[in-house]
C-alpha cells in the first residue's frame, strides 16, 4: 500500500469513527479492504491505537457500558484487550460496511504469527481424536490448527490460561491462545481474569468472555447455543452489527434462519453442568429458601408505599433506582412505590437536623440502607464497633419514627480497595445479624455480587470502586424481590427523560475560581456574545456511538438534565444565567445537584453548599418565592450542574 492509499484509508476510518463517512466512501472502504490484506492490516492496527488512546483514562472500565445490556468485565486485564472489545461494541453500528468481514480480517492478521504450542491437553477421558496437524503431540502439547474429537471428553489448557473442555464429537480451529472457531459440536471455557478477551467463533456467532465460564454449542447447519454458567460474555451474530451481552444463568440461540441472538432457557446439563439457575437465582436475589432458620420469600410491601434510600455513592449514582422505577411501571399509579433518594446527604453519624431534614421531610414508609463500602474505602475508616453502634441507632430512630429499616449489604471491593475488603464484610456481617435478630427485609447484594462472579467480573468498576450498569441491574434485581417483587424483571436499557421543571436555557462563562462571587458581582452580570449559550440535554457527540448509550453515567445524567457541555479552563469556576418564568407569584422549591456551590435568585443569594452532597440530581432542596414574570437564576458551579423547579420539596423521582 502506498503513502496516499494509506492516507486516504486513515481518513475514511477516522470517518467512519465519527460517523460522517459518506455512502459512496463506504461502498470505497469494502472495496478496499477486500481486495488488499495490507489495508486490512492497516484498518485492524488503527483501530487498535484508537480504542487504546480512548481508555487512556482513568474511567477505563466504562467501556462496558457500551453494548446493548449488561457486559461485565474485570480489572486487571490488558489495554488492549479492552480495547478490542471495546471498539466491537462503541463503533459496531458504524461498522455495516465490514459487518460481514471482522472476524475474516481478525483472523487474517493474527495468522501471520501463530505460535508454535498454544496450549497442552490437561484431562482426557476416553478421548477419541481424528488424524490432523492439531492432534495433540505425545508430550500433550497442541499447536494452532484444526482439532477434532471424535469421542469422549478432553480438557486443553491455553497458554493464555484458558481451559477449554470439548465434549466429542466437536470440531474446533485453534487460532491462537485466546481464540478458537467452533464448527460443531460442543465446547465449554473456563476463562481467569489474566485471560479475559477469549474469543469463540462459529459459523453464526461471535462469542467474547468478559471473565466467565460458558459453554457453546454449534449444531450440523451451523445454528448456535450460548450458555454462560457465571458471569457475561459479549456475543454478537454474524449477521448483526449488535452486541448483545448474556450474564450468568442465561443463554441464548442464534439460528441460521433469523440471523440475531434469542433468548432461550438456560441448561447447564448440555455441557454436563447442573441446571443451576433455579438455587443460583434464588441466591442472587439476596432471597434465601425458606427453612427453619431462613424466612420465607418476603411479601410485597403495601400499595403506594414511600420509600427513601439513604446510603454511599453508589446510592447517589442512582442507576438502580431508574431500574426498580422503570421495572414497575407496568404498576397501577395507586400500588406503585414512590422512590426518594436522600444518598450521601445524610450522614450515618446523623443530628437531629439531619433525620429531619432528609427523612422526615420525605414521610417514608421504608428506608432502604446502603452504607458500608465507602465508609470502609475512606482514609480513616470508622471501627467495627462504631459502625455496628451507628447503624443500630439509625435503625432504631427509624422505627421510632414508624419507618420499616429495609438493609442491605455492600457489593465486594475492587482490586485497589481489597485491603479494605475484612473491614467491609465485618460492615455485611452487622447488617446480616440485624435481619436475623429483628426480622427485617435484607437485600444481600454482597451475595449477590459473588454469586455472580464476585470481585474482577465487572459488577465494580475498579479504581472509583462503584458498580457498573451490569452491577446495578444485580443490585435492581436484588431490592425489587426483597421488596416483594420476584416477578419483575429488570430492564437491560433505561428509557429518560428530563425530571421535572429542569431549567433548559442557559448562558455559561468562566470566572477565576479564587474569586467567588458576592452579591454585587452578580448584580453585575452582563450577558454578551462571549457567554455560551446551551440548551438542555446536550448530549456528548461519543454517547452516540455506543450501542446502548443509557449504559452510561454521563448519558442518564445529560438526558434527566444535566448541564455537562460546559466552558472548561483550569482553575476556572462555571457562571450560568437563566430566567424562571412564573405565571403567577408562588411558592417554589430549588433542587440543586452535582458541583454547584452558589445559587442567586433575583439578585439573593439563596443556597451555598457548606459541603458535598454528592452528584445526584437534587440532592439539594430549597425553598423559595417566585415572582410573577421572569425570576433571574444564577448558579456558580466547579465543572457541571443542575437545576429545577419544583412545586414541593418531597418530590420523588419519576416513573
Amino acid at each position: 500500500m502506498d503513502q496516499s492509499n494509506r492516507e486516504q484509508l486513515h481518513e475514511w476510518i477516522a470517518a467512519l469513527i465519527d460517523g460522517r463517512l459518506a455512502d459512496d466512501e463506504q461502498a470505497a472502504l469494502g472495496e478496499l479492504l477486500e481486495r488488499d490484506a495490507g489495508a486490512r492490516r492497516v484498518y485492524v492496527e488503527y483501530f487498535d491505537i484508537h480504542a487504546d488512546l480512548s481508555l487512556e483514562a482513568e474511567q477505563v472500565e466504562a467501556f462496558r457500558w457500551s453494548v446493548d445490556a449488561p457486559v461485565r468485565g474485570g480489572a486487571g486485564r490488558s489495554r488492549s484487550t479492552i480495547a478490542r472489545i471495546g471498539t466491537w461494541g462503541a463503533i459496531a453500528a458504524l461498522l455495516a460496511v465490514v459487518a460481514g468481514m471482522w472476524v475474516k480480517i481478525v483472523q487474517q492478521n493474527r495468522a501471520v504469527d501463530r505460535p508454535a504450542m498454544v496450549g497442552e491437553l490437561s484431562k482426557a477421558d476416553d478421548a477419541h481424536w481424528a488424524d490432523g496437524p492439531a492432534r495433540p503431540r505425545p508430550d500433550g502439547t497442541v499447536a494452532a490448527g484444526a482439532l477434532r474429537l471424535d469421542a469422549g471428553v478432553a480438557t486443553v489448557t491455553m497458554i493464555s490460561g484458558a481451559k477449554l473442555k470439548l465434549i466429542g464429537p466437536a470440531e474446533v480451529e485453534v487460532i491462537d491462545p485466546k481464540a478458537v472457531r467452533l464448527r460443531r459440536g460442543n465446547v465449554t471455557v473456563d476463562v481467569p481474569e489474566r485471560a479475559i478477551g477469549f474469543r469463540v467463533v462459529t459459523p453464526t456467532a461471535d462469542v467474547v468472555d468478559l471473565g466467565t465460564e460458558f459453554g457453546v454449542s454449534v449444531e450440523d447447519d451451523g445454528a448456535t447455543e450460548v450458555h454462560v454458567f457465571r458471569g457475561v460474555v459479549a456475543a454478537r451474530s454474524l449477521d448483526s452489527a449488535s452486541v448483545v451481552p448474556i450474564v450468568g444463568h442465561e443463554a441464548g440461540r442464534v439460528d441460521v434462519t433469523r440471523g440475531e441472538f434469542m433468548s432461550i432457557s438456560f441448561d447447564g446439563s448440555r455441557f454436563g453442568r447442573p441446571d443451576r439457575a433455579t438455587p443460583d437465582a434464588s441466591v442472587a436475589a439476596g432471597t434465601l429458601a425458606a427453612s427453619a432458620d431462613r424466612p420465607a420469600a418476603p411479601s410485597r410491601i403495601k400499595p403506594g408505599a414511600r420509600v427513601l434510600f439513604l446510603g454511599d455513592r453508589m446510592t447517589s449514582r442512582e442507576t438502580h433506582l431508574l431500574l426498580i422505577n422503570q421495572a414497575l411501571r407496568g404498576l397501577p399509579d395507586a400500588e406503585a412505590p414512590r422512590l426518594y433518594n436522600a444518598a450521601i446527604a445524610f450522614r450515618l453519624w446523623f443530628d437531629d437536623t439531619d433525620f429531619a431534614k432528609y427523612v422526615t421531610r420525605y414521610k417514608p414508609d421504608y428506608a432502604v440502607l446502603e452504607f458500608g463500602a465507602d465508609i470502609a474505602r475512606a482514609g480513616e475508616p470508622r471501627p467495627i464497633e462504631e459502625f455496628d453502634a451507628a447503624i443500630v441507632r439509625l435503625c432504631d430512630r427509624l422505627v421510632a419514627a414508624g419507618v420499616e429499616p429495609i438493609l442491605t449489604t455492600s457489593y465486594p471491593l475492587e482490586i485497589d480497595s481489597a485491603e479494605r475488603q475484612p473491614l467491609l464484610d465485618q460492615y455485611n456481617a452487622v447488617f446480616r445479624r440485624l435481619a436475623k435478630e429483628r426480622g427485617y427485609r435484607l437485600a444481600d447484594i454482597d451475595a449477590v455480587f459473588r454469586a455472580n462472579g464476585g470481585t474482577g467480573r465487572g459488577n465494580v468498576q475498579n479504581k472509583v470502586d462503584l458498580p457498573t450498569f451490569p452491577g446495578y441491574q444485580l443490585i435492581a434485581e436484588s431490592l425489587l424481590k426483597t421488596l416483594g417483587y420476584a416477578d419483575v424483571t429488570v430492564p437491560q436499557s433505561l428509557d429518560l427523560n428530563l425530571l421535572p421543571g429542569v431549567v433548559t436555557d442557559w448562558a455559561v462563562t468562566l470566572t477565576p475560581e479564587d474569586t467567588p462571587l458576592t452579591s454585587d458581582a452578580v448584580a453585575s452580570l452582563t450577558v454578551d456574545d462571549t457567554w455560551k449559550h446551551i440548551t438542555l440535554p446536550v448530549i456528548d457527540k461519543f454517547n452516540q456511538r455506543l450501542a446502548d448509550p443509557t449504559h452510561s453515567w454521563n448519558y442518564q445524567d445529560q438526558l434527566r438534565g444535566y448541564a455537562t457541555h460546559l466552558p472548561y479552563k483550569r482553575g476556572m469556576n462555571t457562571v450560568a444565567v437563566s430566567a424562571i418564568d412564573s405565571p403567577a407569584e408562588r411558592d417554589a422549591v430549588i433542587n440543586t445537584g452535582s458541583s454547584i456551590t452558589a445559587v442567586w435568585l433575583n439578585g439573593h443569594r439563596i443556597y451555598e453548599r457548606s459541603e458535598w452532597k454528592g452528584e445526584y440530581l437534587g440532592s439539594d432542596r430549597t425553598p423559595v418565592h417566585l415572582h410573577a414574570g421572569a425570576n433571574t437564576i444564577v448558579v456558580e458551579a466547579q465543572h457541571s450542574f443542575f437545576l429545577s423547579v419544583t412545586d414541593t420539596v418531597d418530590w420523588s423521582l419519576p416513573r
